[in-house]
């Protein structure tokens, strides 16, 4: 992956999600924290933790339903997404 990254001016943005089950502010610290691990994992594979973004997105962006427990399970993820730098 770091390949891909350096090949151009890229970085990779790990965000974490979850439902929206709990408080606001416990799914943010929630997901902040499983995108810092996965980040962390990444840095052990080599992908230079300069040029990740690392972002807890709470229950902010389901990809499924919070009304059923398959729903909620779906919900908890984490994405990596390559984006471009903005100068």
């Amino acid at each position: 992956m770091e390949n891909r990254l350096s090949a151009t001016a890229r970085k990779l943005r790990v965000t974490g999600c979850r439902d929206k089950q709990k408080q606001i502010t416990f799914n943010q610290e929630l997901s902040a924290r499983s995108a810092g691990r996965v980040a962390a994992y990444l840095g052990t594979r080599q992908v230079m933790s300069k040029r990740m973004i690392i972002i807890g997105a709470a229950g902010t962006r389901p990809v499924a339903s919070n009304d059923t427990q398959a729903g909620q399970a779906q919900n908890h993820r984490v994405e990596l997404t390559i984006v471009p730098v903005t100068t």
